[in-house]
């Protein structure tokens, strides 16, 4: 599950648009900081909480 979110997130980089994953908790919990590793990078990532459009 940790991989498989992870590569869901890489795979919404490099497709057009928005993409929005959800049920991050397997991500979290597997790797340290993801989404800020991703901005060093020059990913535009963004968090939101839960329920918030």
């Amino acid at each position: 599950d940790i991989r498989a979110g992870a590569a869901l997130v890489i795979a919404g980089l490099v497709a057009d648009g928005v993409t929005e994953v959800r049920g991050v908790a397997h991500i979290d919990r597997g790797y340290e900081r993801f989404d800020g590793q991703l901005r060093e990078l020059g990913a535009r990532v963004q968090r939101r909480e839960a329920g918030a459009l």
